[in-house]
């Protein structure tokens, strides 16, 4: 018995879907899961996440211009990343829960272009006929440092 097979592979199977060998890195060849996709340590790391960073900001920022049409660059999608993060860092930890799920929620109002009318940034797309769009990311010993 491990914590592996008794908590950590049900989890991984119930949000990517049940793989009789390995998990892999994409949906296709899934059985039933709720869609997330597996990322072991090799695939975490390709994404230069330090340790210290609790987000996975390629993905995010990636993601962010896929969810929402008006954010059209790099720049504009870290503009929504420093929001999260803001969010994330209240030295209150309540309102820290508080502010990120909101956020994740309803989305950042937020500037993008300088002049222009602030625009919601979502950051899940919550439409059911673009949900796809969304990367819900599953994997086992997350690591975060500090």
């Amino acid at each position: 018995m491990s914590e592996y097979s008794l908590v950590e592979r049900p989890i991984l199977d119930w949000l990517c879907g049940e793989e009789p060998a390995t998990y892999e890195t994409r949906r296709s060849g899934l059985v039933g899961g709720l869609g997330w996709t597996y990322r072991d340590e090799t695939a975490m790391a390709a994404y230069g996440r330090p340790l210290e960073d609790p987000l996975v900001e390629r993905i995010l920022v990636e993601k962010l211009k896929a969810i929402n049409e008006d954010v059209e660059t790099d720049a504009q999608a870290m503009m929504a990343v420093a929001a999260l993060r803001k969010a994330m860092m209240h030295p209150d930890k309540l309102t820290a829960n508080r502010q990120t799920l909101e956020l994740l929620r309803d989305g950042a109002k937020l500037q993008l272009t300088p002049g222009a009318d602030a625009t919601t940034v979502r950051f899940i797309e919550f439409d059911p006929e673009k949900q796809d769009i969304n990367d819900f990311t599953a994997t086992n010993q997350y690591r975060i440092q500090g």
